[in-house]
């Protein structure tokens, strides 16, 4: 009985010891407006004046160096420390500025920004198969893509326009995110789902899905399959093979003719 009294004792002793080693950490890394996580990491950005210029996460010392952030020129570049690589207790970085113009996530994780400020142009990228998640932005222009791999980018708030690139099998859900123009630029096999009061033009080769909300004027040339969403429904299941749809007529979508519209390539860094 004593022994298991002491032992008792002892692993008390223990998980108070661990619970002290849990610290909370503050970078001050300056003002930025882009992004990009280049290892595998959850990161939450947040546009919190009191906050502005700085990083903080919560975690075990040993983590203490665990990230490499490098800002340069607006730019904040995120890297895990080589020996952290992996580790499955890396703790989520939140970071903070005034504005937010760029994300590139490049690693398998979650990226995730929620109400940014109102900027001109909004731009966000997924590289691999992790996801990025954005809130309710608010921009003339919002360009979201999936550069490779089957990762995931989803997309809410308003907008003017709306360029949505997809390369590779993952999935752009922009259906809610508000948008006058949406232009889908398609080269791989994934699915899109997109918002546009007036007018939707599909482009490029591939099979890529597109399932757009509404009754715009439809422009398609080249690869891809449209689907009409029905009201108040979202494109989310349709992605999942949760429910099935009706490809959308070809005569009433096709249009091979060139729209004269430019691509956003030089938009890409």
């Amino acid at each position: 009985m004593n022994k298991i009294f002491y032992l008792v004792i002892l692993l008390s002793v223990s998980l108070c010891g661990w619970a002290q080693e849990i610290n909370n950490y503050k970078v001050e890394v300056g003002q930025f407006d882009r992004v990009k996580v280049c290892d595998n990491v959850n990161v939450v950005y947040r546009c919190l004046p009191d906050s502005s210029g700085f990083i903080q996460y919560r975690g075990d010392k040993q983590f203490a160096d665990a990230f490499i952030i490098t800002p340069k020129n607006g730019n904040l570049k995120i890297q895990v420390s080589t020996e952290d690589v992996g580790h499955p207790d890396l703790p989520t970085l939140y970071i903070y500025s005034d504005f937010l113009t760029g994300v590139e996530n490049a690693s398998n994780f979650n990226f995730t920004v929620e109400n940014p400020a109102a900027c001109a142009e909004f731009k966000v990228t997924q590289v691999g198969n992790g996801s990025v998640r954005v809130e309710n932005v608010k921009a003339n222009k919002v360009i979201a893509g999936v550069a490779t791999g089957n990762g995931s980018v989803n997309v809410s708030g308003t907008c003017k326009e709306a360029v949505l690139k997809m390369v590779g099998t993952g999935t752009i859900s922009a259906d809610r995110l508000e948008a006058d123009v949406v232009q889908c630029k398609i080269l791989g096999s994934g699915s899109i789902g997109c918002w546009p009061l007036q007018k939707l033009n599909v482009r490029g080769i591939g099979s890529t899905k597109v399932y757009y909300k509404g009754d715009p004027q439809v422009k398609k040339s080249g690869g891809g399959k449209l689907y009409p969403l029905p009201e108040g429904r979202t494109s989310g299941s349709y992605m999942e093979g949760n429910d099935s749809m009706k490809e959308e007529s070809a005569s009433q979508s096709e249009d091979e003719e060139d729209d004269g519209e430019e691509d956003d390539d030089d938009d890409d860094e």
